[in-house]
């Protein structure tokens, strides 16, 4: 078992679970898009998903410690940052996917 340490964690906007355990939120995905596959050896539970918001919003996992995944992934541009490359921590700018 890992322990991971909140230890000056921010506190993260509230994400609407309905039912930890049967992740609800599944059942109403927009057409297309796949509902994840989660493997029977390690399912999902609250503490998982409590522990993956968290994480989102941690800038002590980005290599300047300045960003965390939520500083460009902004959720009102479906997860992306709305640029046509993106930019990294340190400035540099991604190639294009092919």
């Amino acid at each position: 078992m890992i322990a991971v340490g909140m230890e000056g964690a921010k506190s993260s906007p509230a994400l609407s679970y309905q039912n930890h355990e049967n992740y609800q939120a599944y059942q109403n995905l927009p057409p297309g898009i796949p509902k994840p596959v989660i493997p029977a050896d390690n399912p999902m539970n609250a503490a998982k998903v409590e522990l993956g918001r968290y994480l989102f919003y941690e800038k002590r996992l980005s290599i300047t410690q300045d960003f965390s995944c939520a500083s460009c992934h902004l959720q009102k541009l479906a997860f992306t940052d709305g640029k046509p490359l993106a930019v990294g921590a340190t400035g540099e700018i991604h190639p294009a996917m092919p």
